[in-house]
C-alpha cells in the first residue's frame, strides 16, 4: 500500500502513480480519498533484488522516488500427478490414485500394473503346484521348465513283452460254470478257452482305474476270435451287462491284432471286464483267445 500527502499532511486523492522496476511490467493507478493506493505486483522476471520506482503526478506537483526493493523467486511447480490424491501443496491438489497393497494373479496374458501409489505390501501370487514335475516336459512356465512325460499317463495292465508285469495282480476269474471251460490268468497274459457254453467267461480287474486322463484302452489279441467283449463298469459284478458305462463287442469274426476301446470324455473310476459273451448254445471246444497286451493310455 502506498500513501500520498501534501505538506500539511493532508491526503491527496486522485494522484496518479506508476510503479516500475526490473521485475516486469509497470503498474499504474491513482490514490483514493484517503490518499492511499493499493498495488499488486505480478512479476514476470525471476531474480533481484529489483528496485521499486514510484512516479507521482498530482495537482500539488510531480516527483519520483525509490522505495524498497523486490526479490522474485521462481514459482513452485507442483507435479500433481506425482502427488497423492487429496493432498494439496501450494494450492495445487494431487491426482495420483492411492492403490494401497495390490495383489496380482498371473495368467496366460501379461497384466498391466495399475498406475498410482503402492504402499510396498503388494504381492504377486505364487502357487505350490508350480513345480517341474507338474509341467509337461519341455514347457516353461514362469521360468520353471517341466519334466512331466506325457507317457506317464499310460498304464500297462498286461504285457507279453514285459515279464515284470504280473497280470495276477490286476485280474481275477469271473463267472463260469463247471460245464464250461476255464478262463486262466497267467503272469503276463489272460487266456480264455470257450466251448460254446451258454455262460459268459469273464476276467474282472481287482481294482478300479481312473479314466479322467485315459482316452483309449489298447488291446492285442493273439488269434482269430469272435464274440469277445471289453467293458467298463461301476461294480465288480461278473455279469457282463451289470452297471456297464461303456463297452466294446468284437464283430462276429475278428482277425488277430491290435484294436482299441475309445474312452475319451469318460471321467471317474471303473472296473474293467474282458471275456467271451454268451452264445446261447453248448458243445465241446470251439474258441480260444489270449489277451497279450492291455494298455490304458492318453
Amino acid at each position: 500500500m502506498f500513501s500520498h500527502f501534501d505538506s500539511y499532511a493532508n491526503p491527496i486523492n486522485g494522484a496518479s502513480l506508476t510503479v516500475s522496476g526490473g521485475y516486469g511490467a509497470n503498474i499504474t493507478g491513482s490514490t483514493d480519498g484517503n490518499g492511499y493506493y493499493t498495488l499488486t505486483v505480478k512479476p514476470t522476471n525471476v531474480g533481484g533484488p529489483f528496485s521499486l520506482n514510484f512516479s507521482v503526478t498530482s495537482s500539488y506537483g510531480n516527483y519520483s522516488t525509490v522505495q524498497n526493493n523486490l526479490t522474485v523467486t521462481a514459482p513452485l511447480i507442483v507435479p500433481v500427478d506425482k502427488v497423492l490424491a487429496g493432498t494439496t501443496i501450494d494450492g495445487q491438489t494431487g491426482t495420483m490414485t492411492n492403490r494401497g497393497a495390490v495383489t496380482i494373479v498371473p495368467g496366460v496374458n501379461n497384466k498391466t500394473i495399475p498406475e498410482g501409489y503402492h504402499n510396498g505390501s503388494g504381492t504377486v501370487s505364487g502357487d505350490t503346484d508350480l513345480i517341474a514335475s507338474n509341467i509337461k516336459s519341455g514347457v516353461n512356465i514362469f521360468g520353471v521348465t517341466g519334466t512331466l512325460s506325457t507317457q506317464s499317463k499310460s498304464k500297462v495292465l498286461i504285457s507279453s513283452f514285459d515279464t515284470s508285469i504280473d497280470a495276477t495282480n490286476y485280474w481275477q476269474i469271473g463267472y463260469h460254470s463247471s460245464s464250461s471251460p476255464s478262463l486262466s490268468i497267467y503272469s503276463n497274459e489272460v487266456s480264455v478257452i470257450f466251448r460254446k457254453s451258454k455262460y459268459s467267461q469273464t476276467a474282472v480287474s481287482k481294482t478300479k482305474y481312473s479314466f479322467d486322463s485315459v482316452n483309449k484302452i489298447i488291446l492285442y489279441l493273439d488269434n482269430d476270435v469272435s464274440n469277445v467283449y471289453l467293458s467298463l463298469a461301476t461294480t465288480q459284478s461278473d455279469n457282463v451287462e451289470s452297471n456297464v458305462v461303456r463297452s466294446w463287442l468284437m464283430p462276429s469274426y475278428y482277425t488277430r491284432g491290435v484294436t482299441a476301446l475309445d474312452t475319451s470324455g469318460l471321467t471317474g473310476d471303473y472296473y474293467i471286464k474282458f471275456g467271451f459273451i454268451d452264445q446261447g448254445s453248448s458243445g465241446d471246444a470251439g474258441y480260444s483267445c489270449t489277451l497279450f497286451d492291455m494298455i490304458l493310455t492318453n
